[in-house]
């Protein structure tokens, strides 16, 4: 028998809704920290761009501390989103800190940060 989850409005079955890509975000001693959540996938990660964005314009701080160890399942459009943030950040001589990150999502986003 095939079942059909029930979908909210946004077209999500409600399980899926538990899992959308999530970033917390918090500033303290010039450490500007994102901790990720969620499914990051390129079914989801268009949920998420808007505040990647938001946060790609921020400043004032001298690190970006990256917490990747809550991503539930990542393909290459959540790693792109994850490298653009990071590579926004290079280029203005932020120091990068990434943990949390599985072998193999060490090797998707150096992947994408090789192919960017």
């Amino acid at each position: 028998m095939l079942t059909i989850g029930k979908r909210d409005a946004s077209g999500t079955t409600a399980g899926e809704a538990d899992h959308e890509p999530r970033v917390a975000v918090g500033e303290e001693g010039g450490v500007l920290g994102c901790a990720f959540s969620g499914i990051w996938t390129t079914r989801t990660v268009a949920l998420i761009d808007a505040d990647m964005r938001k946060i790609e314009k921020r400043s004032g701080f001298k690190t970006l501390a990256l917490d990747v160890s809550k991503i539930e399942k990542m393909d290459t459009a959540g790693a792109w989103l994850i490298d653009r943030l990071v590579s926004a950040f290079e280029k203005k001589g932020v120091e990068i800190q990434m943990q949390g990150q599985s072998e193999i999502a060490s090797i998707l986003l150096e992947a994408v940060g090789e192919a960017v």
